[in-house]
């Protein structure tokens, strides 16, 4: 694999990660995308995002909203799609819908779908979010939203949700279709409703027509719908009669303006009541329209009792080009995982992106280093020391069971750890940092300190030496690392090195090793793990002894279960370790956690996140050939020497 194939790989990978806020939740259900909660006025709602028109675009307009909800707003937003049979999107398929245990979780639900048939499965659940008056968003054909048979045991509640819940049905097509263009106008009696709030009168446009609509008396009309002349904004009203269907009476087209945006509530009989926003405008293309975005996303606010911004932020998180609205005109062979990526085209300078990647300039005290450890949100964790830890780059099962158990934390993990590095010893290439420090670059929080295997081969003589000198580590680390502009001290935590894995009969390496046996290195090894223990004790530190919980598991079994070499721990070994150290951390049993790393879909793409994600780093952190960037040869023409 090419660095740039596996640079893209890891962006697909990314978003994986950010789709689950970090971990902050399960991963989505196949065939639903989700954006993770940033920190925001959003206060991490749930807002479920419910596609399925088969004209006018909702799988792309509702995405590009859900992103903008979730990065500039935080909330929490998952999308649900029409699938075909092969997992692409078909928003054709009017039985179909993904995903619909997401709402459950549902504070808010926005929706653009047209005649739904879906099962009485998926109905069952959609009543029961609408049943426990949470709020509705409904845009465009959302008015005529369900088509079911009567054979479905909801039909007759759902299939006038339009009418009843929302306040209107389909009627016609008031403007000319794809011809006559729509110009939001402010109904006076209600132009300061905070709806409207940062959205100038007449500054809406969409580029679909007006429909015919009569919201019911207990509606608050915001906007109607002046129907243009043409598709354009700055075209003239028209100015023509037409004839009702409702009455078959005759008016102007404009004289007076159907409603196009209006609130109300419905009354669900239970106790519970649902706020309900709708607006006939809201295909994909009309979402072109920055006000449009604005009433939608100030709709969401009002719905869940929330503060509305005076000028709610609708810039686009990516790029946002739709598909003009049609029968039959959605791109083809799109899957939701490929609308999950678009979430990394950051429509943002590279001084903004690098802005936030950087390390915050103002840090919070820490808690204390004690087990179980807390994290605070965002906090960064580094991984120093040997092969150890190093080594979980390659298998990745430590950050992803730490990630999904610190989950509301979001850590930020980078290994910075090394082969042989040692408390007093550690060893680069001349001029590595002569750019920059990797390390004060990420500028951690805690540190996880991975330290005394290659220390305990100076045997029971060194240990006074190692303790010496780990604790001038740890003082070295504070001065060279302090968190912020304050300086506050780094977080330590320290862990003992792994026992050395006997050879024996079940070894079934294809390359047998002549190793020891293993008596005088473990003996050795457990020196040097009580000499961290006392170290950390001495200071106020946490420690994490997993020298002895492997000892026993490398004994139970002979021949090189866990480790290539009896030193270097393979996957099987990863395994027990990252199980050892969260259990550690968390307090959590071994069994329990153990559950998590159970093999599936989810978790194979999580631990391919993580360790892309790694690869990533030590191309920065531990690039190969980096004498040529860091080192003497970067003082050479780059021509020769790019």
């Amino acid at each position: 694999m090419t660095s740039a194939s596996r640079f893209f790989r890891l962006l697909a990978s990314l978003s994986l990660i950010v789709a689950a806020g970090l971990f902050s939740t399960p991963l989505p259900a196949a065939g639903t995308i989700e954006y993770p909660a940033t920190d925001g006025p959003g206060a991490r709602k749930h807002i479920v995002f419910v596609t399925g028109d088969e004209e006018y675009r909702s799988e792309e307009g509702l995405p590009m909203l859900a992103q903008i909800l979730a990065r500039r707003h935080g909330f929490r937003c998952t999308v649900l799609f029409s699938l075909d049979d092969d997992g692409t999107i078909n928003p054709n398929k009017s039985e179909s819908l993904s995903g619909a245990e997401a709402l459950d979780s549902a504070d808010a639900i926005v929706m653009l779908i047209r005649f739904r048939k879906w099962p009485a499965e998926v109905m069952q659940k959609f009543d029961n979010a609408c049943k426990r008056g949470i709020s509705l968003i409904g845009l465009r054909t959302s008015t005529h939203a369900f088509q079911l048979p009567e054979s479905n045991p909801f039909a007759a509640a759902f299939n006038p949700f339009g009418k009843q819940v929302l306040g209107e049905q389909w009627v016609s097509h008031w403007g000319k279709h794809k011809v006559e263009a729509t110009k939001g106008i402010f109904e006076p009696a209600n132009k300061d409703n905070p709806i409207l709030k940062g959205i100038a009168d007449g500054a809406i446009f969409g580029d679909t027509d007006v429909y015919e609509a009569y919201p019911p008396a207990d509606a608050t009309i915001l906007l109607r719908g002046q129907v243009l002349t043409g598709m354009n904004p700055n075209d003239p009203p028209a100015d023509y009669k037409k004839t009702r269907a409702t009455d078959k009476q005759e008016q102007g087209v404009n004289d007076p303006m159907m409603a196009v945006a209006w609130t109300r509530e419905h009354d669900w009989g239970n106790g519970k009541k649902s706020k309900a926003f709708c607006t006939t405008m809201g295909a994909a293309t009309d979402l072109l329209n920055a006000p449009l975005r604005r009433l939608v996303v100030n709709a969401v606010y009002w719905g869940l009792d929330l503060d509305i911004p005076a000028e709610a932020n609708v810039d686009y998180v990516s790029d946002f080009n739709p598909t003009p609205y049609g029968f039959n005109g959605y791109r083809k062979g799109v899957r939701p995982t490929d609308l999950a990526l678009s979430v990394l085209s950051l429509v943002e300078s590279d001084d903004a992106r690098l802005a936030h990647a950087a390390p915050p300039a103002e840090r919070a005290d820490l808690p204390p280093s004690k087990l179980p450890l807390e994290f605070q949100k965002r906090e960064r964790v580094a991984l120093v020391g040997n092969s150890l830890a190093e080594r979980f780059t390659l298998f990745g099962h430590f950050e992803t069971l730490l990630h999904q158990q610190y989950a509301e934390q979001e850590l930020i993990v980078r290994n910075f750890a090394r082969p042989a590095d040692e408390v007093a010893n550690r060893q680069r290439s001349n001029d590595y940092t002569v750019i920059d420090d990797p390390l004060a670059a990420f500028g951690p929080d805690t540190l996880l300190c991975f330290f005394g295997y290659n220390e305990s081969f100076a045997g029971p003589a060194g240990v006074e030496a190692f303790k010496a000198n780990y604790e001038k580590f740890l003082d070295e680390m504070n001065a060279t690392y302090p968190r912020g502009r304050d300086r506050k001290p780094l977080r330590f935590v320290l862990i003992s090195p792994i026992p050395f894995e006997k050879d024996g009969p079940g070894n079934t390496q294809p390359i047998k090793f002549q190793l020891p046996d293993g008596t005088t290195e473990n003996a050795n090894l457990g020196l040097y793990a009580d000499a961290t223990a006392a170290i950390a004790r001495k200071r106020g530190l946490a420690f994490i002894d997993i020298f002895g919980p492997l000892k026993k598991i490398f004994e139970a079994e002979t021949g090189l279960q866990y480790t290539i070499n009896g030193a270097h721990h393979n996957d099987a070994g990863d395994r027990e370790i990252a199980l050892a150290l969260v259990s550690a951390l968390t307090g959590k049993s071994t069994d329990d956690l153990a559950s998590q790393l159970q093999p599936n879909d989810r978790l194979n793409h999580l631990l391919t996140a993580v360790n892309d994600k790694a690869w990533v780093h030590l191309q920065d952190y531990r690039m190969l050939n980096g004498w040529y960037v860091y080192g003497g040869r970067r003082t050479w023409d780059l021509e020769t020497f790019p």
